[in-house]
């Protein structure tokens, strides 16, 4: 978990995603989909740069 947590804090439009979302001020709120699975798998690939982000799938409960 501590190295997913690294990985989006290098990527500065994932970081500013989150930082909208904790805006709102919402519980039971949280990010999903290729939003993680993106910047993995980018990184267990060694690619240079992270795929770019096109969408983000915000869940609300």
């Amino acid at each position: 978990m501590d190295e997913i947590v690294q990985l989006i804090k290098q990527d500065s439009i994932r970081v500013k995603a989150l930082n909208c979302v904790a805006i709102l001020g919402l519980t039971e709120c949280y990010i999903a989909a290729g939003f993680v699975r993106n910047c993995v798998w980018d990184s267990l690939h060694n690619f240079e740069a992270f795929t770019t982000l096109n969408d983000a799938d915000v869940v609300y409960f």
